[in-house]
């Protein structure tokens, strides 16, 4: 008979007291409660990559590609990929330096999926000698996994309770954390149990996502802020109904091979210290993808009216036709003011795209690693019945709370973003924006760049990206969003594949993108320095998925 919750935890709580030492009860069990989460993640993920090995045995695949297809992460979108040294037969063996192996298989977690970031923040396994750890791994390895909760467990009003008993603590450590820090200071044992348990199964089991709980949150608001840009808003939308379905496109490119770019850059560089993946060579590395985007979209998106590629110093593409009727070259100088040129940060051109001359009121904002991989129409985003703009949020990354050393710039401004939308519309959680096309509208942005004026301004004096920027697509997302000129679209049909050097993953990712042929998807180079190994696999794929020039190339 398998054991109860209660018996389990009373279970933990005679081991705490048998091994802990001179450490408090309520500090021991922070490790139990944390030993305990890896235990139910492994058994949740293996579960889950058991049936994904099934489902490519039925298709005919062997046995030992199906293993390793089954190891990539994107195939558990809809729940979470666990490292192979996090997982229960890993920790299982470790013999020595078990602290610092836990504190790293934790670490590994958060970063495979960016939706846990913080949950064990504050457990150091290291305090604890190894011969603590053994035995407590030894006997919660014996213990049976928690049976799940009942539905009627609402996370919700877990969510109420912590915010209102711990409001700063929320704000500075973000949600789960403090939800974990609220079980212990309470000992809500049920509270335990159902974090535990649905850490991730609350998003999509029980239909409560971040993004559901960003949409309720928007829904409970008394009286909207800024109430009277909605409806201005809100009545010029409807005045140019006639004008939904005429997006244009606009594209951020530069040539780091320029070399009076390249003195440039240099002589903003060489006086003050920028965060390294803001200035490393791979963020402005070019590998002809913006010729493949442009296949993509005359493929697959013929109807965008319009296309505009926003560069500087006069560049231009060698193989691109600049006197296609459908481009237009726009020049920094055309949109930002000279104050703040040079710039080579992609938020301030973002945030002045909005300018560009005969730019339609709805348009797409595209980076040139983002492809269209399928057929997609207008309506994939803009609601065709009330003009309302689509954004795609990731319910997997929420980047909220305190700011951490082993941040990167990226996550950073998130954090910081979300500060400003806190300040401006109040506390609530959000979800990422996709690493995909992004829809916007000028009058929107117009009205984002009066609200936030000051960080508009501040932004762009900054010639490269940093963590006190906001991220433009973020906060003009959830702008369009809280004056209710959008709508949340969480299943979007796209893959979003993050390389660096492990040529094995990008394959298998690749093939993945081919099978799939999903709408969108996005080749992001996350490494600082770039791989020709790599450069060539993500090349070929390019020429192989879009062979056929675009009318736009020599």
């Amino acid at each position: 008979m398998q054991n109860k919750p209660q018996v389990i935890e009373k279970s933990l709580l005679k081991s705490a007291l048998k091994y802990r030492g001179s450490m408090s009860i309520s500090e021991y069990q922070n490790y139990a409660a944390g030993i305990l989460f890896l235990k139910k993640m492994n058994h949740a993920f293996e579960s889950e990559r058991e049936k994904l090995i099934s489902e490519y045995l039925s298709q005919g695949i062997s046995e030992t590609k199906a293993k390793e297809l089954a190891e990539n992460e994107n195939e558990y979108s809809k729940s979470f990929f666990l490292p192979k040294r996090a997982r229960w037969a890993s920790i299982l063996n470790f013999q020595s330096q078990i602290g610092r192996q836990l504190n790293q298989a934790t670490k590994s977690v958060e970063k495979m999926n960016p939706f846990l970031d913080g949950l064990l923040v504050g457990i150091d396994f290291s305090k604890l000698s190894d011969k603590k750890l053994k035995k407590l791994i030894e006997h919660i390895s014996h213990c049976s996994p928690i049976a799940p909760l009942k539905k009627s467990l609402d996370y919700i009003d877990y969510y109420e309770k912590v915010k209102k008993s711990s409001a700063n603590s929320v704000h500075k450590n973000g949600l789960i954390s403090s939800v974990m820090s609220y079980v212990y200071q309470n000992r809500h044992s049920r509270i335990l149990q159902f974090l535990i348990q649905n850490v991730k199964e609350y998003t999509y089991k029980n239909g409560i996502k971040p993004s559901t709980i960003f949409k309720l949150s928007l829904a409970q608001r008394n009286k909207p802020t800024y109430e009277k840009y909605e409806q201005i808003l809100t009545q010029r939308r409807y005045q140019q109904q006639i004008q939904w379905q005429e997006i244009d496109v606009v594209y951020l490119w530069v040539d780091p091979n320029d070399l009076n770019w390249q003195t440039l850059k240099n002589n903003f560089t060489k006086d003050k210290i920028w965060p390294t993946d803001s200035v490393s060579t791979s963020r402005f590395a070019d590998h002809d993808e913006l010729r493949y985007s442009l296949r993509s979209l005359e493929q697959y998106a013929p109807w965008v009216r319009h296309i505009y590629i926003v560069t500087m110093l006069g560049q231009c593409p060698a193989w691109l036709k600049r006197s296609h009727p459908k481009i237009t070259l726009v020049d920094h100088t055309e949109i930002i003011p000279p104050d703040y040129l040079p710039t080579f940060n992609s938020n301030t051109i973002q945030c002045h795209v909005h300018r560009i001359a005969n730019l339609s009121d709805n348009f797409i904002l595209m980076d040139d690693d983002v492809f269209f991989g399928n057929e997609v129409l207008f309506d994939d985003f803009i609601e065709a019945e009330n003009g309302k703009m689509k954004v795609f949020l990731d319910d997997r990354i929420v980047f909220q709370g305190h700011t951490h050393p082993d941040d990167d710039t990226f996550k950073m401004m998130l954090k910081y973003t979300n500060e400003r939308l806190d300040d401006k519309f109040g506390n609530t959680i959000r979800p990422n924006t996709n690493h995909y096309m992004k829809i916007f509208n000028k009058n929107v942005l117009e009205v984002a760049e009066k609200i936030f004026r000051e960080e508009w301004r501040k932004i762009a004096s900054h010639r490269f990206r940093l963590g006190t920027d906001i991220s433009f697509p973020h906060i003009a997302s959830y702008i369009s969003l809280y004056l209710n000129q959008a709508l949340v679209e969480s299943n979007v049909d796209g893959i979003y594949v993050g390389y660096k050097d492990n040529i094995k993953y990008l394959e298998r990712c690749l093939t993945q993108v081919k099978q799939r042929q999903p709408k969108f998807f996005c080749l992001n180079e996350e490494s600082v320095d770039s791989n020709d190994n790599i450069t060539r696999a993500v090349s070929n794929f390019l020429e192989t998925y879009f062979p056929s020039k675009s009318s736009f190339e020599y």
